[in-house]
């Protein structure tokens, strides 16, 4: 192979790379993998009371999860029934912070709640629930 056609193909490589790196740009950051804060708008409704929209932050994404065939010694100790050997972690809130809200009501009276949001997003431990 001479050297021109060995440039050649690491050209074609390097902008095969830089096309699928920009169309995976376009994806929503929440869609790649990992485990994203992604802020969405709560609205806070007291009959009685003014609404008001509150600014909160949730988490989303992806996290790795994979399965295989079990080791002999773990399908031994579970009497056969551990065939697969599964591992996965869950997108979760990793830390919160308060966002309070106050709401002028009809009766001249103030209410007042406060709301968990997320700070922080992890990989975690998944609930069964």
């Amino acid at each position: 192979m001479k050297v021109q056609d060995i440039i050649g193909l690491l050209v074609i490589l390097t902008l095969s790379v830089m096309i699928w790196s920009a169309e995976a740009n376009n994806v929503p950051y929440w869609q790649r993998p990992g485990c994203h804060l992604v802020g969405y708008v709560k609205t806070v409704r007291v009959p009685g009371c003014h609404e008001e929209e509150v600014r909160m932050n949730a988490c989303r994404g992806y996290c790795t999860s994979y399965s295989y065939l079990s080791s002999p010694a773990t399908l031994e100790a579970s009497g056969g029934t551990h065939i697969f050997t599964a591992k996965g972690s869950c997108c979760t809130i990793d830390e919160t912070h308060n966002v309070a809200v106050t709401l002028q009501c009809q009766n001249g009276k103030v209410y007042r709640d406060v709301f968990k949001s997320a700070k922080s997003c992890v990989c975690g431990i998944c609930d069964r629930d």
